[in-house]
């Protein structure tokens, strides 16, 4: 059964347990493992936009990775 997302504080939480599961995620990666391992409410659509926010909300940015388009991006990881 999938977890379900009704709103922000729901994403809110679903990023911090992905982070403590995962560790260091860039925010492409985050998006994908949200589309995967949970199921959006019929008023929610999450936007990757949105995933930004609230992983930079929740998250410290831990260094900068190549993406597999060979472009830069920022690593994030919980905050102790």
């Amino acid at each position: 059964m999938q977890r379900r997302i009704c709103g922000r504080r729901d994403l809110q939480k679903a990023i911090k347990e992905l982070l403590r599961e995962y560790g260091e995620l860039s925010v492409e990666e985050l998006h994908r493992l949200l589309l995967h391992n949970y199921e959006f409410g019929r008023n929610y659509d999450v936007t990757r936009q949105a995933v930004t926010i609230y992983t930079r909300r929740v998250a410290a940015t831990t260094g900068i990775t190549v993406n597999k388009y060979g472009k830069p991006v920022r690593v994030y990881t919980l905050e102790a």
